[in-house]
């Protein structure tokens, strides 16, 4: 059987990844990378049975994220997945949301669990300017109020971090052309010394909450973070 978790939120992503796991307690789980993966890897973990007489489950990470789909590479690791399916327990795994199309070529025989962000966190992150500090702290009251603060956090770090990069003239790797070019815009709102600032500023919050050496809640930090900027 073929399984596939997809989706942008990593955290709830991993999290199905591990209740699989622990339904298939007893199986030995062979991880493969897909950016190294080769067809006679695949074949040789799919067909070589376990040194300690256990069934086996294949999990291929990142598969479609690193393997480019107009190669014969692409063709021959995708016709071998096909092919096994029906015979092995296979467990794709990535970190992006996966086309309808792409989906549809394994047919309907197909466990699939989406884990998407919620639009809003986005919509969230790219009002983060000084324009617009009233607009983002009622979204992040709305967000906070049914996902996790820490999510949030997260988020914002690696969008400064993404901020501070472009700002520099350098693509975070894995950023599409217009995702680059909307983070471009936001970066204008801020000097590289700014950026600098308030991600110096996300350092010291990270390290204080996880010290117990602030008053603050995490959430009160990051409103405190927005009202600065």
């Amino acid at each position: 059987m073929l399984t596939i978790i997809h989706g942008d939120d990593i955290e709830q992503s991993y999290k199905a990844l591990t209740r699989l796991r622990e339904t298939f307690v007893g199986r030995e789980f062979r991880e493969l990378d897909g950016k190294r993966l080769t067809p006679a890897d695949l074949t040789q973990a799919l067909e070589s049975s376990s040194l300690f007489g256990k069934d086996v489950c294949i999990l291929i990470q990142r598969f479609f994220s690193s393997v480019n789909k107009k190669t014969t590479l692409y063709s021959e690791l995708f016709a071998i997945i096909h092919k096994s399916m029906e015979l092995a327990d296979i467990f794709l795994y990535e970190t992006k949301e996966l086309d309808k199309t792409t989906l549809s070529k394994f047919g309907v025989d197909v466990s699939v669990q989406l884990c998407m962000i919620p639009r809003i966190i986005f919509e969230f992150l790219d009002g983060l300017h000084k324009g617009n500090v009233r607009a983002s702290l009622t979204k992040l009251h709305e967000i906070v109020s049914h996902e996790p603060v820490e999510v949030v956090f997260s988020m914002i770090v690696k969008r400064f971090r993404y901020l501070i990069q472009l700002s520099d003239g350098i693509t975070p790797e894995g950023l599409a052309p217009w995702q680059a070019a909307r983070l471009t815009r936001q970066a204008r709102f801020f000097t590289m010394e700014k950026l600098a600032s308030l991600y110096k500023r996300l350092a010291t919050i990270e390290v204080s909450v996880k010290t117990g050496g602030s008053p603050f809640t995490l959430a009160q930090h990051i409103e405190q973070f927005i009202i600065s900027l």
